[in-house]
């Protein structure tokens, strides 16, 4: 069986009834007329529920986007791989520089004290010749033999200087070749670097555009609910 509220009139206890006007009531013996007062608790308490649930979405939203303004400001060429491929290889191409010129410079050295001993020796060597010829007196053939034993060791100086001449100027072809190769994977890099720090900003302004959106619309929800508690719809 339906539950009825039976509606009385309060002033003669005859049976009232309904008007156009849904607040307002007639008795129908007496003619008073009377205005229905509605219960608002349940609309009052559910503004209330919607403000407290609102309130930490909002809360929720606000520390979403102060992350995500502090990830805006990360420097992505640490953690992008792409970008950390070609710093490492731009590091391994500094390494390969380095050792070409410590190479370049070794040779240098060298040659430079070959070329400081050569006056000091060539006395000693042309001593050792005519001494070895004056006190030998073995004739002709020691002559030829010492002759030649200084030949040669000219001609080994020379090999020598030639080859320490050779693998400095292959150092510098080298380091020319990747210096080249170094400034393209440089301006490479900046390039990527730029282009992948403009993606992820934008991607992250968009994210924060959006949840400036949803703030604003739950503040303004939040706002409705205000008045109802309030009583000022």
């Amino acid at each position: 069986m339906a539950d009825f509220t039976a509606l009385t009139c309060p002033s003669c206890g005859g049976k009232l009834e309904n008007t156009k006007d849904v607040d307002r009531l007639i008795c129908g013996y007496c003619g008073n007329t009377h205005i229905a007062r509605r219960n608002d608790v349940s609309e009052r308490t559910a503004s209330e529920l919607a403000i407290d649930r609102l309130q930490k979405e909002i809360a929720s939203l606000k520390n979403s986007r102060n992350l995500l303004v502090t990830q805006s400001k990360v420097d992505i060429s640490k953690s992008d791989v792409e970008i950390l491929s070609i710093s490492n290889e731009i590091d391994m191409e500094n390494a390969e520089i380095e050792s070409a010129k410590y190479k370049i410079e070794s040779n240098s050295s060298l040659l430079r004290t070959g070329f400081i001993r050569l006056p000091v020796l060539s006395p000693i060597l042309i001593a050792v010749i005519y001494f070895g010829i004056k006190y030998d007196g073995m004739g002709l053939p020691i002559h030829l033999l010492y002759i030649c034993l200084v030949f040669m060791g000219l001609i080994v100086f020379v090999a020598v200087t030639v080859s320490r001449y050779a693998q400095i100027k292959k150092e510098r072809l080298k380091i020319t070749e990747l210096e080249n190769i170094k400034k393209q994977k440089s301006s490479q890099l900046i390039n990527l670097s730029k282009g992948k720090t403009t993606e992820h900003i934008e991607t992250i302004q968009h994210k924060i555009a959006d949840i400036d959106k949803q703030i604003t619309f739950k503040q303004s929800e939040l706002d409705k609910h205000y008045k109802i508690v309030s009583g000022n719809p």
